[in-house]
C-alpha cells in the first residue's frame, strides 16, 4: 500500500508541476488566454476612464486666465467668442452658460444694487452642444444681461475706475433636467430654478482692460 501511495503522490506532484509549467511558459495556450484576459480588463478600464472625461469649457480665441481679444468686446465687434464644450456628464439633461464680471467698481455696485455684472445668460442648452460658434445664436433660451438685453454683452470695463483690468468668468453648468423658466428670465431667476439640479460645473476665465 505504501508503494501505491508513493506512486500516486509522485504522479500528483508531477501533474501539478506540469500544470504550472504550461501556465507560465511563454506563448503557451494557457498563457495566451491569460494575457488576453488581462488585456480585455485593461481595455475595459480605459473605456470607463474615457467615458468619464473631464467636463470642460474652452475657447480657441483665448486661453484660461488670458486676455480676451478686442473683437469680442465693446472696443471691437462685440460678438461672442467661440466656445467648445466637452465631457458633459452622461446623465445631464441640459446646460446653462453664464458670463459674469466680478470686478465692477464699488460705485456701480452701490448705484445699481448688484454684486457682479451679467454679460450673458443662456439656459436649456442641449447637452449635445459641443461648439458655440463666434457671433452665433445657440439653440437655447436667452436670459437678460445686466443691461436688460437678451444678448451677449461684450467686456467693457470703465477705464476711469480701478482695477482697469477685469475678469470675465464663463461658467458652464450641467443639470439633471430642463429649466421651467421663460425666455428673458434674469440670472437670479435662472439660478433659483437650477438649485438642487446641478450635476457638475466648470469655468473659463478671460481678462480685458481697455487701452
Amino acid at each position: 500500500m505504501r508503494v501505491l501511495w508513493t506512486v500516486a503522490l509522485v504522479f500528483m506532484l508531477g501533474a501539478v508541476a506540469l500544470f504550472f509549467y504550461v501556465l507560465v511558459k511563454p506563448n503557451s495556450p494557457i498563457q495566451q488566454e491569460a494575457n488576453m484576459l488581462f488585456t480585455d480588463i485593461g481595455n475595459t478600464e480605459s473605456m470607463a476612464q474615457a467615458s468619464e472625461a473631464r467636463f470642460e469649457l474652452t475657447s480657441s480665441a483665448f486661453e484660461h486666465n488670458t486676455a480676451i481679444p478686442a473683437r469680442y468686446t465693446c472696443d471691437g465687434e462685440g460678438v461672442n467668442p467661440p466656445l467648445s464644450i466637452s465631457g458633459v456628464p452622461a446623465n445631464a439633461q441640459s446646460l446653462v452658460l453664464l458670463m459674469e464680471d466680478p470686478d465692477i467698481p464699488e460705485a456701480i455696485k452701490k448705484e445699481r444694487g448688484i454684486a457682479v455684472y451679467d454679460h450673458w445668460v443662456l439656459f436649456n442648452l442641449p447637452v449635445s452642444t459641443t461648439v458655440i460658434g463666434e457671433n452665433s445664436k445657440p439653440l437655447a433660451r436667452m436670459g437678460v444681461s445686466s443691461n436688460n438685453a437678451q444678448a451677449y454683452a461684450g467686456p467693457c470695463p470703465p477705464s476711469q475706475y480701478d482695477p482697469q483690468e477685469h475678469r470675465y468668468v464663463f461658467t458652464l453648468y450641467a443639470l439633471d433636467g430642463m429649466l421651467d423658466v421663460p425666455e428673458g428670465s434674469t440670472k437670479t431667476e435662472v439660478l433659483a430654478a437650477m438649485e438642487g439640479h446641478i450635476l457638475q460645473e466648470t469655468s473659463l476665465i478671460g481678462t480685458y482692460a481697455r487701452k
